[in-house]
């Protein structure tokens, strides 16, 4: 009887099949993907359930608003959740608005924030709000009304 041959990388047989499954099955995304599908991307977010939120905030709406912000100021590199939320959000359960974020008037919370910063008023204005009405608006449900207000606490 002869001694069975010993093939010591008999393993890299099946190495172009292995990987060829393991592409079959991963969800091909773009480079610009803002992250996994978490969150139920499909439901609004007026419709979401709390774990859904936590989801597709964490999968959504962070990165994107961190890409904004890099953009607009590359010293945002750091950009988390307690810039929104605050330092204590764990403890107000993530209630918004964030108090610990500037306050504006009721009326005309656009000219207060303008004579505060302009620059970072406009960006307000002009990219994040946008993106953050338009995130939670993505899929079926109730329609969310983003504003100033969304984040920010009123002075009055």
């Amino acid at each position: 009887m002869s001694p069975p041959s010993h093939r010591p990388f008999r393993w890299l047989e099946s190495l172009p099949f292995t990987i060829a499954v393991l592409l079959g099955c991963t969800n091909q995304k773009g480079v610009d993907s803002p992250g996994i599908e978490l969150g139920a991307p499909g439901t609004s977010w007026a419709a979401k359930t709390l774990e859904q939120r936590f989801g597709f905030m964490a999968a959504q709406v962070h990165p994107i608003m961190t890409r904004l912000f890099v953009e607009y100021d590359p010293d945002k590199a750091g950009f988390d959740c307690t810039n929104c939320h605050g330092s204590n959000m764990e403890q107000i359960d993530y209630e918004m608005p964030n108090k610990a974020l500037y306050g504006l008037p009721k009326e005309r919370p656009y000219d207060d924030a303008i004579d505060f910063d302009d620059k970072i008023a406009v960006f307000m204005m002009t990219k994040v709000t946008p993106t953050l009405q338009e995130l939670f608006n993505k899929g079926e449900g109730p329609r969310t009304k983003v504003s100033c207000f969304s984040c920010h606490p009123t002075s009055d």
